[in-house]
């Protein structure tokens, strides 16, 4: 999922041009991950269940980052147990407090 943060935001952002293949390698592999995580996902509003565990926090910059590209927004909008956690996530005070300066330019 890096790969399509980096090269559909950073590197235009820098006046790079994206390499397309590996875009495309990190959507089959973006694919996958969601697919993992929403099969992995407990019940309740966290990754394991009622409470953030350090799985959400480790997760979650990598999947913000690849929601910053249009194809990773539309890939998690196809996953939406997990698009839906995200968005809890984001809503946490810890998470607006620490906020990735990419994230406030998108």
């Amino acid at each position: 999922v890096w790969d399509v943060f980096v090269e559909r935001v950073r590197k235009p952002a820098r006046g790079e041009r994206p390499d397309e293949e590996r875009i495309a390698a990190g959507l089959d592999t973006g694919r996958k991950v969601l697919a993992a995580l929403a099969s992995l996902k407990a019940e309740g509003p966290w990754l394991r269940g009622e409470a953030p565990t350090l799985a959400d926090f480790w997760v979650a910059p990598m999947l913000i980052l690849f929601s910053k590209a249009a194809e990773g927004r539309a890939e998690l909008e196809r996953v939406t147990s997990i698009r839906d956690w995200l968005e809890r996530f984001n809503d946490r005070p810890s998470a607006r407090a620490t906020r990735f300066e990419i994230e406030e330019l998108t």
